[in-house]
């Protein structure tokens, strides 16, 4: 989400406010990513990584690796470290951390505090009691850090979960979870993204038209698909957006009637 929003707001800036706000110096305005691990997309190949964050810094986008946000007050970004950075604008798009649940405990295996639950995706030491999602990290060899955090891994999960209720009420034996990947993918602004499956990598414009296509494949309804294709095919020859900022000092004016 950060590596993709990153790349929005560049292109933000590129296209839309020189144009619908001619009296903003874009040279003022400075877009920041911050990373706490040692690479951009996590779930996705060194290569894929390295050509990310190229692709990031070519955009003007200020890319920090290994750099954990601590705290925001006054309008400041702290670091871990101590330094900081003054930002008026801050987007949180890390990941999440699961709730301590009193006789539950969390998994030591993550910093993030994930329930450890079996490959039935039962919570360990439970037979009733499951978790799905970005919250567990299933104990399973092939994924010592877990399943990638991604919607799709939970609404699989979610699937089995059912089928194995099912199962179970019928008096038959449960199906133990098995995560398959179906792609990642990623953009990074107009013509640029980054499409993985298994060892086979695409990067750029068709890997663009990929996450466009799956994206749309995934919409409920024909109408919503119609909608999004439609306003999508809109923006990227007009380079238009439907939203528009009211952009002001941030101090009300004396005069303002």
């Amino acid at each position: 989400s950060g590596v993709e929003i990153a790349g929005a707001l560049a292109e933000m800036r590129s296209y839309i406010v020189p144009r619908d706000y001619p009296g903003v110096n874009i040279s003022s305005m400075h877009i920041y990513l911050v990373e706490g691990r040692d690479k951009l997309l996590a779930t996705m190949s060194p290569e894929t990584s390295s050509d990310c964050l190229k692709v990031l810094e070519k955009k003007g986008v200020n890319v920090m690796l290994n750099t954990a946000v601590k705290d925001y007050q006054d309008n400041r970004v702290i670091f871990g470290d101590g330094t900081s950075i003054l930002s008026g604008n801050l987007i949180w798009t890390s990941g999440v951390k699961s709730e301590a649940v009193e006789g539950i405990g969390n998994s030591e295996k993550e910093r993030r505090g994930r329930i450890l639950t079996d490959r039935y995706n039962r919570v360990q030491g439970f037979d009733n009691i499951f978790a799905i999602g970005d919250i567990a990290i299933t104990d399973d060899p092939q994924y010592p850090a877990g399943y990638p955090q991604l919607a799709r891994v939970a609404i699989s999960q979610g699937e089995q979960i059912a089928a194995n209720l099912i199962a179970v009420s019928k008096g038959k034996p449960m199906e133990p979870y098995e995560y398959r990947s179906i792609g990642v993918l990623a953009t990074v602004g107009r013509n640029r993204a980054f499409a993985e499956w298994g060892k086979f990598r695409i990067k750029g414009f068709m890997a663009w038209l990929a996450w466009c296509f799956v994206h749309i494949l995934f919409l409920l309804g024909v109408q919503n698909k119609i909608k999004v294709f439609s306003g999508w095919v809109w923006n990227y020859f007009g380079k238009d957006l439907p939203v528009r900022l009211i952009i002001g000092c941030g101090v009300p004016c004396k005069d303002a009637k």
